[in-house]
């Protein structure tokens, strides 16, 4: 099928759900087939979209790469709304390095959510696994994800085998940044004996008052 690219094109202050912002829609990107790779979009240095779709979209993969150093996209939600970023059992989160992609959407994941790329992934509210009976994997391959807000049902791993400078990172910060509902940070293991990761505590709170089973 036809690649579909953000343009932005309706000058609407980038909403998620005009057809006149995407290239070759069929339908508002929305599914568990859906990969966005906002690489090949028409994007300001510093950018937004809003996603302006309630209760929030699908996907399976998601990435970025401006190609400028030190570019940041945002991929919002409408004022005093919180929409929800979905993401498939076994999806995919690239960032490239020198660029940052901030997620300020609440974010679920159905299964274990991988991160690549060197560069950063800002979570700035509520990330959690779907199952009210498991715990999920969140593992950050490359480079460094930031949260700020509250991360429930997860199992947060910085960790990579390979030689990697730095290594993988996973820091919470901000006042609003909560690990708690089985939620913890592991850096650095992934039963393969040599493998690196970084959590660090830089604001927010640790509860460890209920983690995962197992």
């Amino acid at each position: 099928p036809a690649q579909t690219v953000w343009t932005g094109a309706a000058a609407d202050g980038g909403l998620w759900t005009n057809f006149n912002n995407w290239t070759n829609p069929v339908a508002v990107p929305d599914g568990a087939d859906t990969a966005l790779d906002f690489g090949y979009s028409q994007l300001a240095a510093d950018d937004h979209i809003v996603l302006d779709v309630a209760p929030g979209v699908t996907l399976a993969n998601l990435a970025y790469g401006h190609g400028v150093p030190g570019s940041v996209l945002t991929l919002t939600c409408p004022a005093a709304v919180t929409n929800t970023l979905t993401f498939v059992s076994n999806g995919v989160v690239r960032v490239e390095e020198g660029q940052t992609l901030v997620l300020d959407t609440d974010v679920l994941i159905k299964g274990p959510l991988r991160k690549y790329g060197a560069g950063t992934l800002i979570l700035n509210r509520r990330m959690y696994g779907e199952s009210e009976a498991d715990t999920f994997w969140f593992f950050i391959m490359e480079g460094q994800v930031r949260g700020r807000g509250e991360m429930n049902r997860l199992r947060v791993q910085p960790a990579s085998a390979s030689l990697l400078e730095p290594p993988p990172e996973f820091i919470l910060e901000g006042e609003s940044a909560v690990l708690r509902d089985r939620a913890i940070a592991v850096p650095g293991y992934q039963n393969q004996g040599h493998d690196r990761g970084v959590f660090t505590q830089e604001g927010g709170v640790v509860d460890q008052s209920t983690l995962p089973a197992g």
